[in-house]
């Protein structure tokens, strides 16, 4: 079952933040394309049916590495609404990333439990995870306690999207090192004719898309895809949503 066939209902009402700043890890942010709401949209969405365009999501993270596509969507299942509910909430992974015909992918080998900001973490040559101070309250930090001459680790964060955990950044952490993993809260999205999916690697976007912020405000974002480029764009006029070109690289619209 895909992320948008678990949120169809875009009837509920979503609370403001009404302050700048993260994220609340138990706020439910959403975002969501009414096909429905006029012509134009209803063939948008039989466009993106026939041609099999895929929904793309970023969101990084400050200083990340490669960055994989956060979770993909394809319209084969979308009956006139398009909505996905996203929540705050963190993992810890140990992946390794991979290059299979020059694609590549990211793959998680192992997850912590749910582990809030201002939290850290330490994982032993084992790959157990035990309790780390840490101070900085807007990241999550992480320590290797893997021996010196073991190779690096390749880690990163996941997040709460549509009730699952998906990897959304990748750091590499060598023997003995610390890293603070900061969330960065904007998101990037475009619909794509493209074989990528969730923990693929890619540096530019594949096609016009927008990019908005959670956390700075809204907490529901209205969107609708472009009649002619299948861009998108705010579908209330909300200007925190800005619409990004094909060829565009992820990680600046990102602010990494």
């Amino acid at each position: 079952m895909g992320i948008a066939e678990k949120y169809q209902d875009i009837g509920q009402s979503l609370e403001q933040l009404g302050q700048l700043g993260k994220a609340k890890g138990d706020t439910v942010f959403n975002f969501n394309f009414n096909f429905e709401r006029n012509e134009d949209q209803k063939n948008n969405l039989k466009e993106l049916i026939d041609g099999n365009f895929t929904l793309c999501a970023y969101k990084g993270a400050k200083g990340s590495g490669a960055i994989p596509v956060w979770f993909t969507e394809t319209y084969d299942n979308v009956f006139g609404i398009l909505s996905v509910n996203y929540t705050p909430s963190y993992k810890v992974f140990i992946g390794a990333l991979r290059e299979v015909s020059g694609t590549t992918s990211l793959n998680v080998s192992k997850s912590s439990a749910e582990i809030g900001l201002g939290k850290g973490l330490a994982v032993d040559k084992y790959g157990n995870f035990s309790t780390l101070a840490n101070k900085d309250p807007l990241s999550i930090a992480l320590m290797n306690n893997r021996p010196n001459g073991t190779p690096p680790l390749t880690v990163g964060l996941s997040a709460l999207v549509g009730g699952e955990y998906k990897p959304f950044c990748t750091f590499e952490l060598k023997p003995g090192g610390t890293i603070n993993m900061e969330p960065l809260e904007t998101v990037l999205l475009f619909a794509a004719q493209t074989d990528l999916v969730s923990g693929s690697v890619n540096a530019t976007t594949a096609a016009p898309g927008c990019t908005f912020p959670f956390g700075q405000g809204p907490t529901t974002f209205p969107l609708e895809m472009i009649t002619g480029s299948l861009g998108m764009k705010s579908a209330d006029g909300d200007a925190s949503v800005k619409q990004t070109k094909s060829n565009e690289n992820i990680a600046t619209l990102l602010g990494n």
